[in-house]
C-alpha cells in the first residue's frame, strides 16, 4: 500500500439562499488550494450551463450503466427519475494528486461521503432563515414548475432533520457572513496538520521489537500516525541482503492489521536508487503538505548519523525523536530539534538476529508477529549469507 493521507473533502450542503456559485466563488479566491468537484447528472441542461463546468451530463441509461459498474462512491434520486452522483473515480484522482475537494452535494450523499472518508471529510450545512424564506427564494428564481417547487420543500423539511448529523451549521443570512464562516471553517481543517512520525527501515524482516518500539511511539508521544518507511536498497548494505521488497510489503502490512495508527510507505520504490533520508522527507513534505514529518530513529543510528547525507539539514529542518537501543552508549546529543522518546522499553531484537536464526532452523516464531515465521517457512525463504554491515538501518 502506497501511504496517502488523503486530501481533504469539503462538502458544502446547497445554499438555501444563495446560488451554488455565489458561495463557491470567494471560497477558492481566497487561495485555499481547493478544487470543485463537478457531479455526474441525468437530467437536462438548462440554459448555459457546460458540461464539465456545473454538470457532467448523461443520459439516464448510461448512468444506470455507471450505478451497475459501482462507479460511484454515492448517487441519490433526489427527484423522480432525475440522479446525481459523485464519480468514484473524479474523486480518487484528486485526492492522488493531494487536493482538497469542495463539493455542493446533497444531504444523503454527504452522509454517506463522511461515513467513507472519516476526519477527512468535513460536512458544512448552509440553512435557510425558514422553510418560507426557502420557497420565496425558489417561486423567485422561476427555474422550477410549482409541483417541483412543492417537491423540493418537501425535501427541505427532511434535511433540516438531518443537519445535526453534519461537522458545522451555517445560516444563510448574510452572503459575507456565511462566505466568511465558511473560509474559517475550512482553513481550519486543512491547516490543522496531522503529527506523522516517519519510521525508516528496510523490515528484513519485520520483527515484534519494530512494532513495540512504534506502538510505544505513536501512543504515548503525541503522534497521530506513524508510517513504516520501507527502504528498498540501504546505501550502506548489499543489495544481496534485502530479500524481495513485495514480501517485506506484505509481511508489514499482514502484521499492522487494522490498528488505524500504522500506515506502510513505499515512497522511495518510486525513486533513484539509492535513496537518502533527506530527499525522501522533502519529498513528503511535498506531497502531503497537510502533515507535518518528524523522524523517528534508535540511538544506535544516531551514532552514525554524521555518515548520513545532509545530516545536518534533517536535524535543521525535520524534528528527530531518537529511542533508546541496547549495546549503544550514552547518548549525547544538543540540538533543539533532536529529542528523547522518554519510557521507550529497549528491545535487544535485531532483524539481523531473526534472519541468522531462521538460517540456523530455529522455531523463533515467538520474535515475530503473528503469521509472518509461519510463512518464511511454509514458502521456503531463503536469506542470503550474512555480509558484514553497519549499525545504521537507514542513511
Amino acid at each position: 500500500m502506497f501511504c496517502n493521507s488523503e486530501g481533504k473533502i469539503n462538502d458544502l450542503f446547497r445554499s438555501f439562499r444563495f446560488g451554488k456559485s455565489t458561495i463557491s466563488n470567494p471560497i477558492f479566491d481566497n487561495s485555499l488550494s481547493l478544487e470543485f468537484l463537478v457531479f455526474v447528472t441525468d437530467r437536462p441542461h438548462r440554459g448555459s450551463e457546460k458540461w464539465g463546468v456545473e454538470y457532467f451530463f448523461l443520459r439516464s441509461g448510461k448512468f444506470k450503466e455507471k450505478i451497475s459498474g459501482g462507479c460511484f462512491i454515492e448517487y441519490e434520486e433526489v427527484y423522480l427519475d432525475r440522479f446525481y452522483g459523485t464519480l468514484k473515480s473524479r474523486v480518487e484522482k484528486k485526492l492522488a494528486k493531494g487536493k482538497n475537494i469542495i463539493s455542493n452535494i446533497d444531504v444523503a450523499g454527504g452522509l454517506i461521503i463522511k461515513k467513507k472518508y472519516g476526519k477527512n471529510a468535513l460536512l458544512i450545512y448552509i440553512q435557510p432563515s425558514s422553510i418560507e424564506e426557502l420557497q420565496g427564494r425558489l417561486e423567485e428564481k422561476r427555474t422550477d414548475i410549482p409541483g417541483m417547487i412543492v417537491n423540493r420543500i418537501s425535501k427541505a423539511a427532511y434535511k433540516l432533520s438531518r443537519a445535526s448529523k453534519y461537522d458545522a451549521i451555517i445560516d444563510s443570512d448574510r452572503l459575507e457572513d456565511v462566505e466568511n464562516k465558511t473560509i474559517n471553517i475550512i482553513n481550519k481543517i486543512i491547516y490543522t496538520l496531522m503529527k506523522i512520525g516517519i519510521f525508516p527501515g528496510s523490515f528484513n524482516p519485520v520483527h515484534i521489537g519494530h512494532l513495540a518500539i512504534a506502538n510505544y511511539v505513536v501512543e504515548y508521544g503525541d503522534f497521530d500516525e506513524i508510517w513504516f518507511l520501507i527502504t528498498p536498497q540501504n546505501p550502506l548494505k548489499k543489495k544481496t541482503d534485502l530479500l524481495d521488497r513485495t514480501l517485506r510489503l506484505a509481511w508489514l502490512e499482514k502484521s499492522i492489521g487494522s490498528y488505524p495508527k500504522f500506515k506502510t510507505c513505499t515512497v522511495e520504490w518510486e525513486m533513484p536508487q539509492p535513496t537518502y533520508t533527506i530527499n525522501t522527507l522533502q519529498r513528503l513534505r511535498v506531497m502531503f503538505p497537510e502533515n507535518n514529518f518528524e523522524l523517528i530513529i534508535g540511538s544506535d543510528n544516531w551514532e552514525t548519523i554524521h555518515r548520513w547525507k545532509d545530516y545536518q539539514l534533517i536535524l535543521k529542518n525535520f524534528k528527530t525523536w531518537l529511542y533508546p537501543r541496547l549495546g549503544t552508549g550514552k547518548i549525547v546529543f544538543n540540538h533543539p530539534n533532536v529529542h528523547m522518546i522518554k519510557g521507550a522499553p529497549k528491545m535487544d531484537i535485531s532483524s539481523t538476529f531473526i534472519r541468522k536464526a531462521i538460517k540456523r532452523g530455529k522455531d523463533i516464531r515467538f520474535f515475530l508477529p503473528a503469521g509472518v515465521y509461519e510463512d518464511i517457512v511454509a514458502n521456503n525463504v531463503l536469506f542470503s549469507e550474512e555480509i558484514k554491515e553497519t549499525d545504521t538501518e537507514n542513511l
